[in-house]
């Protein structure tokens, strides 16, 4: 009885393979219909169990691995005994016919995805003070719920993170409430949180060191970092500036450091220095509250330009980060 996968005719087959006419030119033939067969053989243990998996007859499985050894030039299956095995070529070749599998597989979701209107890909711009851990817990969740949408991820200043959204180079956006309304001209957004602002400076500055609660004159005696967006900016921008001598730095941490060393104070979001302030390296300015116009709390919002409405994943994106700033606030 002849064993599985015909041993006869597969050897014929295997030999001519391997030999003179198996050319770069006879390699046209390739199918996927091969690619998986092949792979079915191997997962089932037999040409008999490939056939029952595919509904097919089992001369029609021997049929297309013969033709995949033809076009490959090598044997895949050693068929000396009753049941198949891998030759060393067939071992070496597995992994590239699953991955050919896999990637027509993802080509039928995206193509899927992309009849059904959903995005290819999502152009974010997040203001470099919104915290981390609300985007990113946000994005592994969407990531799960649409792995064939690309996402773009941009940190930027106020400023740069508006501009990209008013005219159309990003498609969401994490931002801070601007002081000026024409800034948030055409954009549609929806309440994400609040952050806590406060005036900070290192120990040994001198309105750290003040007695009495300090008022905006003493302010504008001592130098102030600003955030700017520097020379992407047509003219400077400084929101909630008190003092006469101002420095302007476009990255964040940088300010952060500046402020460390002691020179100069500023107004940071509590979360990016509660460390500091627990540790004794900044300290929170104790301000003449009817003197000093400060804002203590700023609205932050998820906005897109309303001319340009998001898809399923964006509005999907939007409702989870709405979700997780609700429920951090409530925790």
């Amino acid at each position: 009885m002849p064993n599985e996968g015909g041993r006869a005719a597969g050897t014929r087959r295997a030999g001519a393979a391997g030999g003179r006419e198996a050319g770069p030119a006879s390699r046209d033939g390739l199918t996927l219909d091969q690619f998986a067969t092949f792979v079915a053989v191997v997962e089932e243990g037999s040409f008999s169990g490939a056939a029952r998996r595919v509904g097919r007859a089992q001369s029609a499985i021997t049929y297309a691995v013969q033709n995949l050894e033809l076009q490959t030039g090598s044997a895949l299956f050693d068929r000396s005994a009753y049941r198949p095995s891998l030759t060393p070529a067939g071992r070496a070749l597995l992994p590239r016919a699953r991955r050919i599998l896999e990637g027509v597989e993802d080509y039928r979701r995206q193509s899927r995805s992309l009849l059904a209107g959903c995005e290819a890909r999502l152009t974010i711009a997040v203001d470099v003070v919104i915290p981390t851990e609300l985007l990113t817990g946000a994005l592994k969740a969407f990531g799960a719920a649409f792995p064939m949408v690309e996402v773009e991820l941009f940190v930027q200043l106020m400023d740069v993170t508006l501009a990209a959204l008013r005219e159309g180079r990003a498609d969401l956006g994490l931002i801070v409430d601007a002081p000026r309304p024409d800034l948030l001209e055409g954009l549609e957004r929806r309440p994400c949180g609040r952050l806590d602002f406060v005036m900070v400076a290192a120990p040994e500055h001198p309105l750290a060191q003040a007695a009495d609660p300090i008022r905006q004159e003493d302010l504008r005696d001592h130098t102030q970092i600003l955030l700017s967006a520097g020379l992407e900016a047509s003219l400077p921008r400084d929101w909630f500036a008190y003092a006469v001598n101002r420095w302007r730095v476009n990255n964040l941490e940088l300010r952060h450091s500046l402020v460390l060393a002691g020179a100069g104070w500023c107004s940071m979001p509590r979360h990016l220095v509660g460390e500091d302030l627990a540790a004794g390296r900044l300290v929170t300015l104790s301000l003449d509250q009817a003197g000093v116009a400060q804002p203590r709390e700023i609205s932050t919002s998820v906005a897109h330009h309303r001319s340009r409405p998001p898809g399923p994943a964006g509005r999907w994106l939007i409702d989870r980060l709405i979700a997780d700033s609700a429920g951090s606030k409530g925790a």
